[in-house]
């Protein structure tokens, strides 16, 4: 069941989003450091593809790994709800799976798109699966994709996959 908030005479679902970052090429090429590998044409794409997805959301942050890639898949969905991104090491390649559970939990209620990668975002999903959370339809974790997260009470319940 998703967390609802009432707003005058509407209901409003809200969801967390875990993105995990679009394409950004190559890892090593070009002897660019891996934080600082920007989006490709493609992984703009997916950028724009993901905001347009999460346009009609009401989004009220937008928290992303530091690494440049995970800054520019959210900084679109950011812009056009007015708002900044915020980088955090939480959500860095070679986070806690444990401690971004936390932060997930920490978020329930609030509409929060948050964006990591491939090394931190599957662990995460298997962890809420084991503390009872239900992933409805495809499961996966392509680059340029998102889990949106929906709570009953504390805990997330249940989770959709789409990818871009």
């Amino acid at each position: 069941m998703r967390q609802c908030v009432t707003t005058g005479d509407s209901v409003t679902a809200v969801s967390l989003h875990l993105i995990r970052h679009a394409l950004a090429g190559m890892r090593g090429a070009g002897g660019v450091d891996d934080d600082l590998r920007p989006l490709d044409a493609v992984g703009r794409a997916q950028a724009d593809r993901l905001a347009t997805h999460l346009a009609d959301r009401a989004i009220t942050r937008v928290l992303s790994s530091p690494a440049v890639r995970c800054v520019e898949t959210v900084a679109p969905t950011a812009s056009q709800h007015g708002l900044d991104v915020e980088s955090t090491q939480l959500l860095a390649e070679g986070a806690s799976p444990v401690a971004v559970v936390e932060l997930v939990e920490s978020l329930v209620g609030q509409e929060i798109a948050l964006c990591s990668h491939g090394d931190v975002i599957p662990e995460v999903i298997r962890r809420l699966t084991r503390r009872g959370m239900v992933a409805t339809g495809e499961v996966g974790y392509a680059k340029g994709s998102l889990w949106t997260l929906d709570a009953n009470g504390p805990r997330i319940a249940r989770a959709s996959y789409h990818s871009f």
